[in-house]
């Protein structure tokens, strides 16, 4: 109908038959005689319940023609329209933070180097720490440790001639072979004096030929307490004790695959702490110390001598360094690549289930050695996108900030009415998340170069102390090496953080992109899609999780 026409409605009576309902569910009131017409029928749409729908919206619409609407919905209006330009404008703004981000994240990780070096370590520990030889050729290597003695076999054998071998610079296999009479291939030198080298290559505790072992490899444990409480008996407990004979154990944390974040951490304080540490000791001593912990210093009272054991000569009387209480073992070492200016801690890891399984794990974490360290050019690029990320972030605050103060300033309400009512919503929250997000990745950056800064320094002076002085006792160099240690997990335990908020913070800018998304119908086919679909999507899950959930039960069954 046309805006100036004023046609009014009148509501015709529909008769029904006797006992039918009307469109509202009660009883008719027409005459029975009549019957109702199909709903299809032009007739119905004068039910009185259709005119009167139609006469509500006639007067809604002719009071908004008349009066108008009131300032708060006419402001909101103007608020969100204000809101979608802004949005919308925002877009390119949005991107270029993000850019400086990427940037930020991708040039200071260096991932592409950090992975060259981690996967040569966990590689060469994996596939040439072997054991069960024959002639020259290991047929057993980690993956196959499965017992005690296997344990000891893939260390004594396998890691320790890896990591610290006694003739560092080898030859081809069957070369005495391969040449004339008179060859002797065991006059060969170990080492050799290259040009320029201060001492001949390989250096003693030098590690694939480029990285330097600082120290010595770290033996660590989790053990669980005895307890007889814990064991569990089809009977009387008392007869079964004497039947058992020995305690049990509390239950390893571990009975599935541990995955590789659970070798970043001891869920109990590691003890039973052995160090072997090469350059004060000796490699011929290294052996005779991974003996004296399988045994239990048995060997070394037979052989009237020292026991090298630290933990295992404390206990009274023999007694192995591994045993029934052992939950986890980590054997561990600090590397420094010079090539790169990069610190790895390398650790392998046993777990000892209760069901008499050992799972295995090799995991390497890395770490710079600062901003110093870095080619100028990687600095360069380093410094200008922080400095873009930061003044992004800065502009984004100053932005809410300007906008809160202007709402306070017009409004005649308590300004936490003002901020909680007209200002708070998504996508200031948001802009938020990213300021506060923004704020905590560069305190933990901080955090991490004044723990880098640390590792630095002890370092240094270790060095500093070896070249004036020589290497200090064994005492005084596993205390310094332990030091170190602890410094070099705190910086790593830093790093990890720093990069678990990096890895969040791309969400949240995602999530301002969509911001402007929304603003442009183009851009925001895909969210509107997820918003009109959004109660197709919720039962849709609730059927796939109910499947999901009966499948997964059936395969664990």
């Amino acid at each position: 109908l046309s805006r100036n026409h004023s046609t009014s409605y009148h509501a015709t009576p529909v008769n029904v038959q006797p006992g039918s309902a009307t469109m509202d569910g009660h009883e008719p009131e027409a005459n029975p005689s009549k019957s109702v017409p199909s709903p299809f029928e032009p007739s119905l749409l004068e039910h009185p319940r259709w005119t009167n729908s139609f006469e509500r919206k006639k007067t809604v619409r002719k009071s908004v023609e008349e009066e108008g609407v009131t300032e708060s919905i006419y402001t909101n209006w103007i608020k969100e329209e204000l809101q979608k330009e802004e949005a919308c404008l925002e877009l390119p703004f949005s991107i270029v933070f993000l850019l400086c981000f990427a940037t930020f994240a991708l040039v200071y990780l260096s991932q592409d180097v950090t992975i060259i070096v981690e996967d040569s370590i966990e590689t060469d520990l994996a596939e040439n720490a072997n054991f069960a030889f024959s002639n020259f050729f290991g047929h057993k290597g980690i993956n196959d440790v499965n017992s005690f003695a296997d344990f000891w076999s893939w260390t004594r054998l396998g890691l320790i001639p890896l990591v610290f071998p006694t003739a560092p610079y080898g030859y081809s296999e069957s070369l005495d072979q391969a040449v004339p009479p008179g060859y002797d291939v065991g006059a060969l030198p170990t080492r050799r004096p290259y040009a320029e080298y201060k001492k001949p290559a390989p250096i003693q505790n030098d590690y694939l030929r480029y990285n330097r072992i600082i120290g010595g490899l770290r033996f660590r444990q989790e053990v669980s307490m005895d307890d007889k409480a814990q064991c569990i008996y089809p009977g009387r407990i008392e007869s079964f004790k004497d039947w058992a004979k020995k305690p049990c154990t509390h239950f390893s944390q571990h009975e599935l695959p541990p995955d590789l974040v659970a070798t970043e951490s001891f869920s109990l304080e590691p003890q039973r702490i052995e160090w072997f540490l090469p350059e004060v000791e000796g490699n011929q001593a290294l052996d005779q110390h991974a003996i004296d912990m399988e045994d239990g210093c048995v060997s070394a009272n037979a052989q009237n001598r020292s026991c090298l054991c630290e933990w295992c000569k404390m206990q009274g009387k023999p007694h192995p360094w591994l045993d029934d209480q052992t939950q986890r073992v980590e054997i561990s070492f600090i590397t420094y690549n010079a090539h790169y200016g990069m610190y790895n801690l390398a650790s392998v890891n046993f777990w000892f289930n209760r069901g008499g399984h050992i799972f295995k794990h090799i995991f390497v974490r890395s770490s710079w050695a600062g901003l110093a360290i870095r080619d100028p050019l990687t600095l360069t690029f380093i410094a200008l996108s922080g400095l873009g990320w930061i003044f992004a972030c800065l502009y984004v605050a100053k932005t809410e900030l300007i906008e809160i103060m202007s709402l306070i300033k017009s409004s005649k309400k308590l300004w936490y009415y003002t901020v909680a009512e007209d200002y708070l919503g998504f996508w200031n929250c948001v802009d938020w998340c990213s300021i506060i997000m923004t704020s905590v990745i560069f305190t933990q950056f901080g955090v991490l170069h004044l723990h880098i800064a640390e590792c630095n320094d002890m370092l240094g002076q270790m060095v500093l102390e070896v070249d004036a002085n020589g290497y200090p006792s064994l005492s005084e160099h596993r205390e310094s090496v332990r030091a170190f240690n602890e410094q070099v997990d705190q910086m790593l335990g830093t790093e990890k953080n720093f990069r678990i908020w990096m890895q969040i913070y791309p969400m949240v800018l995602l999530a301002r992109l969509f911001k402007s998304f929304s603003a442009q119908k183009r851009l925001a086919i895909v969210s509107d899609t997820f918003i009109v679909a959004r109660n197709d999507l919720m039962h849709f899950c609730i059927v796939f999780l109910s499947v999901y959930f009966c499948m997964t039960v059936n395969a664990v069954i």
